[in-house]
Formats: structure tokens, sequence, C-alpha cells
């Protein structure tokens, strides 16, 4: 009760300087779940797992540079993980429905924030009404970037110390072009604001939404890794079953169904 005490003091305090989509904000909430569940009010814990997950999806959305959405993402996986282990253990009490949808809702949210950011950034391209130059000059400085990102890896891989002088000219050119994409972005966001809007308008789809787009014998199957207990959550969805299996090794898996 201390701990939970003072990481909740932390929270406001770091509420008052930081924005709301901030690392150290989502590490409190996150901290302060894990407190709670190890007092095992597990109730509580699902909240403030689930207000971390939605915190760390908006961390990722909004930086500009890829590397950093992936090492954000990939460094606190185990809110995923840990999160869907409560959600399918027998100490949170809840319908087979709602641990079924919780569950889908975490494993969305878990894939790459990447993969997401891209499509979303394509998307409200095309449909924005941005002028085709733009676009082709955004293409442009994307491709820069990643060309550079590849010789800037290749140049380490050849020996730090025998290409100083050119690394460190790699990692000028590099974070020029990175800063000109950036503003170049935000210039887009101002004069074309339905391209704002398109590209942080995202939203986790829910079993309605999977089993809408299923023809009757066709079947989602998701997946969820949990390299720490050594644990596969593994997801069904067809128009008339929904299923969660929980695979964990040396033992048969455990079932959660319609």
């Amino acid at each position: 009760d201390k701990a939970i005490g003072y990481y909740e003091k932390a929270l406001i305090v770091r509420s008052k300087f930081y924005k709301k989509c901030n690392p150290d904000l989502f590490q409190s909430y996150f901290a302060i779940g894990i407190a709670y569940e190890e007092n095992k009010n597990y109730d509580k814990a699902l909240g403030y797992y689930e207000k971390s997950i939605e915190m760390l999806s908006q961390i990722t959305c909004w930086m500009e540079v890829t590397k950093d959405k992936l090492r954000i993402r990939g460094e606190n996986f185990n809110v995923y993980t840990r999160t869907n282990f409560l959600i399918n253990s027998v100490n949170l009490k809840l319908p087979w429905i709602n641990k079924i949808e919780k569950s889908i809702w975490v494993i969305e949210s878990s894939k790459s924030s990447q993969l997401l950011q891209l499509f979303q950034d394509s998307k409200a391209l095309r449909i924005s009404g941005i002028p085709g130059k733009l676009i082709e000059k955004d293409n442009l400085l994307l491709n820069q970037i990643r060309q550079y990102e590849i010789n800037l890896n290749k140049a380490y891989a050849e020996g730090q110390e025998r290409n100083k002088g050119k690394i460190s000219n790699l990692k000028n050119q590099l974070f020029n072009l990175q800063e000109e994409h950036s503003r170049f972005v935000k210039e887009i966001e101002q004069k074309y604001p339905r391209y704002f809007d398109l590209k942080y308008q995202i939203r986790t789809a829910d079993i309605n939404d999977i089993k809408s787009v299923l023809n009757p014998r066709e079947a989602l199957l998701n997946y969820l890794l949990d390299t720490e207990k050594n644990i596969v959550y593994i997801l069904y969805i067809s128009q008339n079953t929904s299923e969660i299996k929980v695979a964990e090794s040396k033992e048969n898996p455990v079932v959660i169904s319609e």
C-alpha cells in the first residue's frame, strides 16, 4: 500500500510537468498497475495496465523517427504480455466474452507501431487532398533517410574506428534530413488539417469489426508471444466462434471459448 501511495504521488508530480503522452507518465501508470497486481487488486491493476497501453500507443504514434518508435515499443513490450496474462488468469473474474474482447484489444495494440504508422501516413496522404508534388517530396525525403540509415549501418559494420570521419558525416547528414522531414510534415499538418486528423485517427479493431469482414468459411488467427513465461496466446475468431488458447510449454492449452 505504501508503494502504491508513492507511485501515485510521483504520477501527480509528473502529470504537472509533462504533456499527456510521455514515457515517464507511461512508466508511472505501469508501475502502479504492477503494484496493484502484487497486492491482488486485479481490477485496478488491469485499469492501469490498459491506460499504460493507450499511452504507449499515443507516444509511438506522435514520434517522428521510426527507430525511436520501435525502441520504445520494444523496451516496454512486457506491458502487453503482462496485461494479457492477467486478463486470462483465474485471478481476474471476468465473463469469457470480456476476456476475449480485452485480449483482442491487447494483441491488436501490440502490433508493430512502425507498420501502423506507415499505413496511417500513406492513407492520410492519399485521401486528404495534398498535391502530388508534396507527396513526391515526402517519399523522396523518406527514401533519402532510409538510404543514409543503410549507409550508416554499413559504415559501423565495416569498423567504427576505421570509418570514424565517414560515420560522423553520415550521422550529421541523416540528422539534417530527419529534421527537414519533420519540418515538412508539420507544415503539411498545418496547411492540410484533414491530413492531421486522418493520420492520428487510429482505432483498434474489436471482435464485431473482425467478424463483420469474415466470410462464413473464413477465420482469423492472431498470436501474442510471452517470452518470459514461455506462453503463446492464440486467438481464433470466425463468424460463429471466438476462443483464446493459452499454450504453455509441456502443458495442454487452456481454452477460453464461446
